[in-house]
């Protein structure tokens, strides 16, 4: 845009007021220009003259005779070397030191109890070889009194302070193994392209959710209260359905039905299927078979 442009519309025709800003607009495009191929020349995959033969300096590359492309290519593949070099640094630490990129430019270090003795070496090596484009977080893992406020102290009594400081934070939530979905063929009446059973996916169910199942399911007799088994089977199994969606309106329109419950049941209308995935999502939860519990107390 030109200088005269930004002019209140009455100067804009005053000859002097053109011809000093079209002087200056010879001048200005050539500012634009260099600050444009300045920023240009700061990124690899932009870099076309002096930031190639700038980034080639500090890594010890030579790039004389190569085309553009070509010395990008090197670049990047030496800063990449550089990255793989600090994490087979990292992997030579010993159990007790785990890191993790947060992103690209972030780099976290956590050292357990059992790796505290390595804390001032590792802080003292990371700071000399990780790049000054990564930003550095080494902090020592402790139990800290949020962590233990849901224990008792009777609970708490068994263990030292120093477990408590240390050994605790095999439970810390950052060292629990994530349970993945199991997946099972339950209806044989549902196969794909290929003539193969559909494969359904269910998922663990967590205790508070258990737990809310089990309020819902209680039914008042006599003035007790009572577990509903059947109730609370037919809950935790539809809730733990994570394919096909029990909650899908359009798959519950098609059999007619509004819960999930009695959307699985239209499903799995074959009951021997139906009970087989009944006692698979009581086995995963980690329950035995409640109806045979039932079936022995009776006893």
């Amino acid at each position: 845009m030109a200088l005269n442009d930004y002019l209140p519309l009455f100067l804009r025709n005053v000859k002097e007021f053109g011809i000093i800003n079209s002087a200056f607009d010879i001048e200005n495009e050539e500012i634009q220009k260099a600050i444009a191929d300045f920023m240009k020349e700061n990124f690899v995959m932009t870099a076309e003259n002096q930031g190639l033969s700038r980034m080639e300096k500090i890594l010890g590359i030579n790039g004389e005779g190569n085309s553009v492309a070509l010395r990008r290519y090197n670049i990047l593949a030496e800063m990449r070397k550089g990255k793989q070099d600090l994490i087979s640094l990292l992997m030579k630490f010993s159990s007790g030191v785990e890191y993790e990129f947060t992103d690209e430019y972030n780099l976290k270090i956590k050292v357990a109890s059992e790796g505290r003795e390595y804390l001032p070496a590792i802080k003292q090596l990371l700071e000399k070889y990780v790049p000054c484009n990564i930003a550095l977080d080494i902090a020592q893992l402790y139990a800290t009194h949020l962590m233990t406020a849901e224990c008792t102290h009777l609970q708490l009594n068994s263990y030292s302070h120093k477990q408590i400081m240390g050994e605790m934070e095999l439970f810390f939530k950052c060292n629990k193994e994530e349970r993945e979905n199991r997946e099972m063929p339950v209806c044989s009446a549902l196969k794909d392209e290929n003539g193969n059973i559909v494969m359904w996916h269910i998922r663990h169910l967590t205790t508070e959710e258990n737990e809310d199942i089990r309020q819902e399911c209680m039914e008042e007799k006599g003035g007790k209260y009572r577990l509903n088994v059947n109730k609370y089977l037919n809950k935790i199994t539809a809730m733990s359905v994570v394919y096909p969606n029990l909650y899908d309106a359009d798959l519950q329109d098609s059999y007619g039905k509004k819960t999930p419950e009695s959307l699985l049941k239209a499903i799995v209308d074959c009951p021997g299927e139906y009970d087989a995935l009944v006692s698979f999502v009581q086995e995963i939860n980690g329950f035995t078979s409640l109806r045979e519990d039932i079936e022995k107390a009776k006893k």
